[in-house]
């Protein structure tokens, strides 16, 4: 059984994680921004810790449901619109905050900082490399892509 300071450690982790992700969407004024993530984050950290502690043998389960409860909250974000789908970088942000937290609540932290370094490399780095792509992309055609 860990001990309550490692668990307050832990949930802390996944807060200052799950901050500094949202933080960046928020700087960049989109959706799922700072006090979602914060609270995506610490809410996997807690159910996790609540899996070790009371799930028996069968933590695959409550890992499951709770990517699965987070798939519910990505796809109430993700809008079609006559401009194009909107809110799927949101969608996989609450996902892989979600993974964060659990994997701080499993106290799992080094996994958990992998984890923040990708989404957060994903959100500023390969920001300009998409941007290059659609400067640099074929336009598409009246038939759409192929």
């Amino acid at each position: 059984m860990p001990s309550i300071t490692s668990e307050i450690l832990d949930i802390l982790l996944a807060f200052v994680l799950g901050a500094i992700i949202g933080a960046e969407r928020e700087w960049r004024r989109h959706p799922g921004g700072l006090r979602s993530c914060a609270i995506v984050a610490v809410a996997s950290a807690g159910y996790m810790q609540l899996m070790i502690e009371v799930g028996g043998n069968n933590l695959s389960a409550g890992l499951g449901a709770l990517v699965t409860g987070v798939g519910f909250l990505g796809a109430g974000v993700i809008l079609h619109r006559d401009t194009g789908v909107r809110g799927l970088s949101t969608a996989a942000t609450f996902w892989a905050v979600a993974a964060i937290g659990a994997a701080a609540g499993a106290q799992h932290p080094r996994l958990a900082l992998a984890l923040a370094a990708a989404v957060f490399f994903s959100h500023s780095v390969l920001r300009f490399v998409s941007s290059w792509i659609d400067r640099h992309a074929p336009p598409e055609t009246d038939d759409g892509p192929h």
